[in-house]
């Protein structure tokens, strides 16, 4: 790249050299143009030779674009000798508005609208040029430069048909030159020449225009459309400045203003057309700055900031995450699925942490693509490169294909599948396809064995691991041998019964999404199913069965202070409560393995971690309350077995927002088993156990309503639907000795309550 570069410069350098010392030659343009050329063609016949040993075909589209090459050699040194150099240069490089028109006429197209202004604007630096100095030859010196430019733009122009071959071309066009011999011999200045004049031509041949050739041949395969974009222009820009230095020549002020015009609609034209050859060339930087700018002034105003930074530069650069998220040395980690990954992802590298690697994440949970890309902008420099060693990114189902098509992950980790938001994803079938053609062929899988929805992918997959539990902590589950109901059908779901499929349990009695083979539309037979479908499960028709997990969680026990769980003959400890979260750890730990990481620095990394961002967050209010994101059926369901186990007294605090990022539909509340709340018994002291449920959010009197279908005793419900208010009176309410206090938002409505549970905290002086 930084060779392509210095070439690239050098061709620019080089060839500005041009105008300086055509000037000083005292001989006819026509004796310059022929020595110039039949030397440039000497040096590019070698450098064709060793390209391809001088095997080409002399089609009609090479000779044409060598008679070009002729003719542009010829008008440009006659346009320097009777005009500005500089009016001389910058008038050869009007070529881009002829190529318009060439393309116009040849494709029978219509020209874009970016096209027709550049053209505009090119013709009015061009009048610009001409109206300045008319007198003198001048004149003529730039109708022959603007020739010049005619026949640049059909050489352009004819090296883009098919059979076009430019090196052979352009060496052929200045061998061609030999036609003009004649005036050499002819010319008196030349037979009078002096060895100071034989260096000059020298120079113009083999430095100025064929070393120019050689450089820029060997720099444009090498470097991105913007840099070539960029270092056309050093030739026009430098032109004048050599001339003014050599020879004092000095442009006047409307060719100096028509210059102006010309080379910045041509960089700009350039610029333009590189970014739309090649996307995010051009606008990755600007994206880039915008981005990193409005995250500090986000950071400066105390807000977080998670999408609207990546949000500005994804404006200006859609392939903004493929440049930055391609510079992580270490490749890309991707967490998907329905439960968990925000969980998963900020485990992972709490795991790497200890390992000693550093990892970019979008640790908030923002894992659309707007979120990702403003994970990549806090993590890039300035100059655009990795901060850390990996990117894990976790990523909603939804936005996955997206970002494979700009990404390649090295390792993709699926946690589950559930219903999630019908009516942004649809139905759960087709969600588990677009995963499975998302994810590239050549990414490992780490897929969890107890999920036959994930489980699934694996088919036709060469590179796949799994991970899986054994058991629940404290016998969480059931056998099917057992009735397998869940609830016997009370549940509210609508989905209870696990017998009717005829074929024994199916799974669990709050979910459908297990009861039937994702390979052949057989009924499951579940041998144990740990929650919802989740389980120990195999086809009745078809070889289809729970895989053996490659990490398996053993001995895996609950207790207040968390789970306990062995792996691999280890045992680890986290603060994490419930059964999904024994998953999220597995897939962590099973993720860090696959990635080198030793089992030590997982031990000790989900020994210390601490839930946040709604993920079981702890904060110091009500004498301890958890904040736990809620946002379809299955997860509902395992928050509120983990939330009633115990015989501690509880309350709630429940906010449903129906917001865009929530999903529109909310009957999803009607497969939440809330009859549990109903079935909780007393204390041990006589005294109720549900003791408080506050319902908040858009969503309210729904929420209140789905509970009170669910026979929870109207006389624990409250309905305040401004969240402040609501946390509020959650807070009033006289404490019982030992209660579990929760508060279960969904998405849009999970930031406000944090926010105001991290106030709360510090007025009640838990907090920072």
């Amino acid at each position: 790249m930084k060779f392509g570069i210095f070439c690239m410069v050098m061709a620019g350098v080089l060839w500005s050299t041009a105008g300086a010392l055509v000037k000083y030659l005292p001989w006819s343009p026509l004796a310059i143009a022929c020595l110039r050329s039949l030397l440039a063609a000497g040096l590019l016949f070698f450098y064709v030779r060793k390209k391809n040993g001088l095997r080409f075909r002399l089609s009609k589209t090479v000779v044409a674009a060598a008679l070009c090459i002729m003719a542009t050699m010829i008008l440009y040194i006659s346009a320097v000798k009777l005009t500005i150099a500089a009016n001389a240069v910058l008038l050869q490089y009007t070529a881009p508005a002829f190529i318009v028109i060439y393309t116009a006429l040849y494709r029978r197209t219509r020209p874009r609208l970016l096209e027709i202004i550049t053209c505009a604007f090119i013709f009015a630096g061009v009048t610009l040029l001409f109206l300045d100095k008319i007198g003198g030859g001048y004149w003529l010196g730039n109708l022959l430069g603007l020739l010049a430019g005619v026949a640049f733009g059909g050489l352009c122009f004819i090296n883009t048909l098919e059979g076009a071959d430019p090196p052979v071309a352009t060496m052929l066009g200045n061998a061609g030159l030999v036609l003009l011999l004649p005036f050499v011999f002819t010319d008196p200045a030349v037979a009078a020449a002096g060895g100071r004049e034989w260096l000059v031509i020298i120079a113009l041949g083999v430095c100025q225009l064929g070393g120019g050739y050689l450089f820029f041949c060997e720099g444009i395969s090498r470097v991105p459309a913007f840099t070539a974009a960029v270092t056309a222009a050093l030739e026009p820009v430098l032109t004048p400045i050599w001339v003014f230095a050599a020879m004092g020549e000095k442009p006047g002020g409307m060719s100096l203003l028509g210059g102006a015009v010309v080379i910045a609609v041509i960089m700009v034209y350039n610029l333009l057309r590189a970014e739309r050859d090649q996307p995010g060339s051009v606008l990755f930087w600007p994206a880039l700055w915008v981005g990193r700018l409005t995250a500090c002034a986000l950071r400066l105003a105390g807000r977080r900031g998670t999408t609207l930074p990546g949000a500005a530069a994804r404006r200006l650069c859609r392939r903004l995450p493929a440049r930055l998220g391609g510079a992580y040395r270490e490749g890309v980690v991707v967490i998907t699925g329905t439960n968990g990954k925000t969980t998963t992802n900020n485990l992972l590298a709490a795991i790497l942490a200890a390992a000693g690697k550093k990892a970019a994440y979008n640790a908030e949970g923002a894992n659309m693509l707007n979120g990702i890309c403003t994970a990549l902008l806090r993590d890039a420099t300035w100059r655009g490169r990795a901060g850390s060693d990996i990117l894990l990114a976790e990523v909603d189902e939804g936005s996955l294909p997206e970002f494979c098509r700009e990404l390649t992950p090295r390792l993709a980790v699926v946690t589950n599948f559930f219903r999630d938001q019908l009516d942004r994803y649809g139905e759960l079938d087709a969600t588990v396809a677009t995963v499975g053609k998302a994810l590239p062929p050549e990414t490992e899988l780490l897929l969890n064995a107890d999920d036959p929805l994930a489980a699934s992918l694996a088919a036709g997959r060469e590179k796949v691991f799994f991970y899986g539990a054994a058991a629940l902590p404290g016998g969480e589950g059931e056998d099917a041998a057992g009735d397998g109901d869940s609830g016997d059908g009370d549940s509210g779901s609508g989905d209870s019964g696990s017998g009717d499929n005829g074929e024994g349990d199916s799974g669990s009695g709050d979910s459908r999404e297990g009861r039937y083979c994702p390979r052949c539309g057989a009924p499951l037979a579940y041998e144990r199913y740990h929650y919802a479908h989740l389980g120990i499960y195999a086809c009745t028709a078809c070889e289809f069965r729970r895989p053996a997990p490659d990490a398996e969680a053993t001995r895996a026990a609950a207790a207040e202070s968390g789970i306990r769980f062995t792996l691999a003959g280890v045992e680890y400890a986290t603060a994490l409560h419930g059964s999904y979260n024994l998953y999220n750890a597995l897939a962590a730990l099973a993720a860090a393995r696959r990635l080198g990481v030793p089992a030590e620095a997982g031990r000790a990394a989900l020994r210390e971690f601490t839930p946040r961002d709604g993920r079981m967050e702890r904060f110091q209010v009500c004498g301890g309350l958890t904040l736990i994101l809620v946002k379809n059926p299955a997860g509902f369901n395992a928050v509120l077995a983990a939330a009633t186990a115990g015989a501690a007294p509880l309350r709630l605090l429940i906010a449903i927002n129906d917001n865009a990022a929530d999903g529109r539909d909310i009957s999803w509340l009607w497969d939440v088993d809330f009859e549990i709340l109903a079935r909780l018994g007393p204390t041990g002291d006589g005294g109720p156990r549900l003791r408080q449920i506050v319902c908040s959010g858009r969503r309210s009197e729904d929420m209140l309503l789905r509970l009170k279908y669910a026979a929870v005793n109207t006389e624990v419900l409250r309905l305040v639907p401004d969240p402040a208010q609501a946390l509020a009176a959650l807070r009033r309410f006289p404490a019982a000795p030992g209660e579990r206090v929760c508060v279960l938002p969904t998405y849009t409505a999970l930031a406000p309550l944090r926010a105001l549970l991290r106030a709360a905290e510090r007025a009640e002086g838990g907090g920072a």
